[in-house]
């Protein structure tokens, strides 16, 4: 079987070469030689200067929104607070569809040089995404039939004080499909009929599936696709120096985005008294996920700390709690898998689907939002209809775009699917503390996608 030895190349580490000269990589037995690995372990234990400035902009973000809020700061002084992090988030949301796409095309083209290796990559990670997000969702049926959080969070609770409108909810909700009809609009989303289109109304799906056609058909022309091939990974380069470029201002955006979001948020004293309970069951059930089940998953199969792989992804998590968007976060997740030395042909194909349709979190958190409304309004869910949830939820998770709170929109179709459509305004008290709740369970999202990464290299590299 043939050997991949890690050598040091560019700036920021390592690349893998194959013996036989070819740039691409091949999933053999890894040879990392003592020198190199030495090297990559000093960096782990660096403190990333990046990282702890974003945690104390994190921190100061926070504080600053906190002060906001109870001092009801008017709302010019609220825009204006958040108005870096919003330049900053469009600026990375400018650059996910091109790295997302030329990520894939070259990761998928790098994946069909070794057909069977090929496949053993694409199983492993359709399998683990589909397995970690099934798990999820029972997590977040089974958590809140357990506490009952609905039961101490009165229908009343939305009132005309509410400093949420409910006049989007109710749009949304007028134009109510069956679950048949919902399923089949996500499928639809995968296949696009323009492209162009697709990518102006950031339909993920339809980008990735262009992207792994592309990379399929471009790699079988041979020598023909070799310089198409060549040109998508000088792109893909030029788009993550961009990203590096963009990414040392997340101190400033992300301490942005938490204050203006903690500023704005409605009466946190009254809000947390309605549904406390809410919060700390949606909360409960995201760190079963993110802190039993992904860890327990990760030392089963690599029999190393899950500590190991927090502290390497670190800056992927605050990144993801900062911007509550796991596509926003990709450019970040994709450089620690790289400081790492994982093979670039598994990343480049693993996490951008991973940010596109491995979404553990938003999954749970759907399935347990339906549940609590219908305990709200004293509705008993069968076993039947609970299935349901648990199967629209799964699918209405990979259905959602990986941008902030598109999971609100979904779930309007995880209820139709159970006929609870005319509680779709309760939706209104989720959106209270959405704020909060988003962005735990991106982390959670992002977290999924660094163990199946993590996995998925190791599995392919013994």
């Amino acid at each position: 079987m043939e050997e991949i030895p890690l050598r040091g190349g560019d700036a920021k580490g390592s690349h893998l070469e194959a013996n036989h000269g070819s740039t691409s990589s091949n999933f053999g037995s890894f040879s990392i030689e003592g020198a190199q690995q030495s090297r990559i372990q000093s960096r782990r234990c660096q403190v990333d200067p990046l990282l702890a400035w974003t945690l104390l902009g994190v921190l100061a973000g926070a504080v600053t929104g906190i002060v906001m809020n109870q001092a009801k700061a008017p709302e010019a002084l609220v825009l204006l607070a958040g108005f870096p992090g919003k330049l900053f988030l469009n600026t990375l949301k400018m650059l996910v569809l091109p790295l997302l796409s030329f990520s894939i095309m070259s990761g998928v083209g790098s994946l069909s040089k070794n057909k069977k290796n090929a496949r053993k990559v694409s199983r492993l990670t359709v399998g683990y995404y589909i397995l970690t997000t099934v798990v999820a969702v029972l997590i977040g049926v089974t958590v809140v039939n357990v506490i009952r959080p609905g039961h101490s969070s009165p229908s009343s609770s939305i009132g005309s004080n509410s400093c949420h409108q409910d006049t989007d909810i109710a749009n949304h909700s007028q134009h109510n499909q069956t679950a048949l009809e919902s399923l089949l609009d996500i499928v639809e989303e995968a296949f696009p009929s323009n492209i162009v289109s697709a990518a102006g109304n950031l339909n993920v799906l339809g980008i990735v599936t262009f992207s792994i056609f592309f990379g399929v058909v471009a790699s079988s022309l041979g020598e023909d696709g070799q310089p198409i091939m060549q040109a998508v990974e000088k792109m893909n380069k030029v788009i993550m120096k961009m990203v590096e470029i963009v990414l040392w201002l997340t101190p400033l955006g992300v301490g942005s985005l938490i204050a203006a979001s903690i500023a704005a948020a409605c009466d946190m004293g009254e809000m947390l008294q309605s549904i406390a309970m809410y919060i700390v069951t949606v909360i409960f059930g995201l760190a079963l996920q993110g802190g039993v089940v992904l860890p327990l998953l990760y030392f089963v199969t690599k029999r190393e700390n899950p500590l190991v792989l927090a502290k390497a992804f670190s800056r992927a998590f605050v990144t993801a709690f900062g911007t509550d968007s796991s596509s926003a976060t990709l450019p970040v997740t994709i450089q620690c898998a790289k400081d790492l030395g994982y093979d670039e042909s598994i990343i480049n194909f693993v996490l951008p689907l991973g940010a596109t349709v491995n979404m553990n979190g938003t999954a749970l958190y759907e399935a347990l939002t339906v549940i609590f409304i219908a305990q709200r309004h004293n509705v008993v869910l069968g076993a039947g209809q609970t299935l349901i949830v648990c199967i629209t939820a799964t699918v209405a998770a990979v259905g959602a775009s990986a941008i902030p709170s598109a999971g609100l929109v979904t779930m309007l179709m995880v209820l139709q699917a159970v006929n609870l459509s005319q509680f779709s305004t309760d939706i209104a008290l989720v959106l209270t503390v959405d704020w909060l709740l988003d962005r735990i369970r991106t982390v959670v999202n992002v977290e999924g996608d660094a163990v199946a990464v993590s996995l998925v290299q190791h599995i392919c590299s013994t």
